[in-house]
């Protein structure tokens, strides 16, 4: 730990004495009511990823290169991203909320398939992770956190496209010899007032342990349609088929042959227009999610569980700025239905009401303030208030302070599934909670600069008890626990110093605290927390043509489990070309997600972009 200590400074030293830099790009945050406002420069804690840098990662699949984000944790049960468990700031996978262009995606059957995304890296514009409780902004669902997908196309018409193949040189008791094949294309087309995007991707592979092979394929399309000045039209509609070995997933050690097959489909409209000083969001969508899940894929006949989740969802938002800032109003409705062999048949309603105000009084303060109101046909009516104020002490630094208060519907699965190890609970009732936040922002010519100290509660906990008390073990969610969390979140981005006219350096850094007040000893959450994490990422740039990235990551969990990963990519440009060589997991250390598994050791990625913009 020294030695990687004595690394990290002499990295730090390196960029810190550089001449020229380049600037980074700015990001605005995702609003429904009010207008578009910079990340770095809000009253939220969060982090962007830009479409470079998602393509630039050490990786080839969404899921892992998201797992360089700060405050986020992706708990893996299989490799490229075939089922990963999402959790914000220490959340619970069911605790998070994830919308693609405006679209809420959460799955009502389980949060396990949160992250079964109809996309690759080849359609994402842009992520953007909020982190605490966002009730007031964006309805029922996010009480840790929200991530959020922008997939529009480029201004500018062009291709890019990748190949891949993933393996390693390692045949143990741990890990097998395994190949992985991947491409992806996007298509950006159009004209000034109509634009285009199609997006493909493909990824197939053996499996680095028994029964863990992967097969997956997607497809994107994306417009955005200027119709005059004051209307505008955008329409999504993704899809994707993904069948993978789900050996150790759920009933370890008696699912050596399970299978799963997802089925996953995405259609989303949205029109925005402008009427006498009022701005108008109208956003309409349909997600279809079925999920089969067959024990022993040689007796498919023997336990076979079968899920057909749908969700329908309105949206109607306005603003019109006023003497005091600008106001917001907002309605949404979510029906929901599933049909499953083990959970039933079962239809459920959700419907809100926003209403904020946006403060601009003071030259150096905004605010806003507001109220989320929901009803649900099973839960009944709450209302979830929420403000957040800033300062700018100068013109890089502000300080804010926020207190967001929301809730969490239990899932399908919480309230109804049944096996011989798990039963579900249908006297749940919903979690409620609230995040109290101050934090810092310091925007300057060296980069960009946040931290932020939180104290989360979340009352009606749901969480996983044994309820046997035996050998056998009889797992059961129950509203057991007030669970409160303290944590302090830091983050660092460089921007691009260029240290002669050969050598470039580029550095980021971010670090996360939690602590969990009550002890979740005894239950299945207790293998999801995570206590600390460190993640360190440097970029070399040499004659404009060839690059270097470190990442370097550090994860603690409170089961006392940690581990150091580091990964590396080498890449050289020529001309629209660029070949590539990722290094994954370099230490060849062994460490376990969920249910310990155990992850992949030491491996290799080589492919090649093209890019034509």
């Amino acid at each position: 730990m020294k030695f990687h200590i004595v690394i990290f400074s002499i990295i730090i030293h390196s960029f810190l004495f550089g001449q020229k830099n380049k600037t980074i790009q700015e990001v605005t945050i995702f609003e429904n009511r009010q207008p578009q406002a910079l990340l770095k420069k809000s009253n939220k804690n969060g982090t962007s990823i830009n479409s470079e840098e998602l393509k630039d990662k050490p990786n080839v699949d969404l899921i892992n290169a998201l797992t360089y984000t700060a405050g986020i944790e992706l708990s893996q049960r299989n490799q490229q991203g075939a089922q990963a468990d999402l959790s914000i700031s220490g959340g619970t996978f069911d605790q998070s909320l994830v919308m693609i262009n405006g679209y809420k995606v959460n799955d009502l059957q389980t949060g396990h398939h949160l992250m079964n995304l109809p996309l690759s890296i080849a359609s994402i514009k842009n992520i953007q992770v909020y982190r605490g409780t966002q009730s007031r902004s964006y309805g029922a669902g996010p009480l840790t956190g929200v991530m959020h997908i922008d997939v529009s196309p480029n201004e500018k018409n062009g291709i890019w496209m990748q190949g891949s193949l993933q393996g390693n040189a390692i045949n143990s008791q741990e890990s097998q010899n395994y190949l992985h094949r991947n491409w992806m294309a996007s298509f950006h087309f159009g004209d000034s007032k109509n634009r285009y995007l199609l997006s493909l991707s493909h990824d197939k592979g053996e499996g680095y342990r028994f029964n863990s092979a992967s097969h997956r394929n997607s497809i994107t399309f994306s417009s955005q349609h200027q119709l005059n000045e004051n209307n505008k039209l955008s329409i999504l509609a993704s899809g994707l088929i993904q069948e993978f070995g789900a050996n150790g997933f759920y009933a370890p050690p008696f699912d050596s042959f399970s299978q799963e097959n997802i089925q996953t489909a995405l259609i989303g409209v949205t029109y925005q227009s402008k009427f006498l000083g009022w701005n108008s969001t109208l956003r309409s969508y349909f997600r279809s999610h079925r999920d089969q899940y067959i024990l022993r894929n040689y007796q498919p006949n023997f336990y076979n569980n079968k899920h057909l989740g749908n969700v329908l969802g309105l949206e109607h938002h306005v603003s019109k700025n006023n003497l005091l800032g600008t106001l917001g109003i907002g309605l949404d409705y979510r029906h929901e239905q599933i049909e499953s062999n083990n959970l039933g048949n079962h239809t459920r309603k959700n419907a809100g009401l926003f209403l904020e105000q946006k403060w601009n009084i003071l030259k150096n303060l905004d605010a806003s303030t507001g109220i989320y109101a929901n009803y649900n046909s099973d839960f009944g009516v709450n209302f979830f208030p929420g403000a957040e104020v800033g300062y700018w002490i100068s013109n890089p630094l502000k300080i804010y302070i926020s207190s967001e208060f929301g809730m969490r519907n239990p899932t399908f699965t919480d309230l109804h599934y049944s096996d011989r190890a798990n039963i579900g609970n249908p006297n749940l009732i919903a979690e409620k909670g609230a995040t109290h936040t101050f934090g810092v922002k310091w925007n300057s010519n060296f980069g960009f600069f946040q931290s932020a100290l939180f104290y989360r509660h979340i009352d009606n906990m749901i969480v996983w008890i044994d309820t046997d008390m035996t050998s056998r073990r009889l797992w059961q969610p129950q509203n057991l626990r007030k669970m409160e969390t303290l944590g302090w979140q830091t983050e660092f981005n460089s921007k691009r110093f260029s240290i002669n006219d050969h050598l470039g350096v580029q550095f980021q850094s971010s670090y996360q605290n939690l602590h969990f007040i009550q002890n979740l000893d005894g239950t299945k959450n207790s293998l999801q927390a995570l206590k600390h994490q460190w993640i360190n990422q440097v970029l070399f740039d040499l004659y404009h043509k060839i690059q270097c990235q470190l990442n370097f990551r550090l994860l603690e969990h409170f089961d006392s489990q940690n581990y150091f990963l580091i990964d590396s990519r080498v890449s050289y440009r020529l001309n629209k070309f660029s070949l590539f060589l990722n290094l994954n997991n370099i230490s060849n250390t062994t460490y376990y997600n969920v249910n310990q598994i155990n992850m992949p050791k030491r491996n290799f990625t080589l492919g090649v972009q093209f890019s034509d913009f």
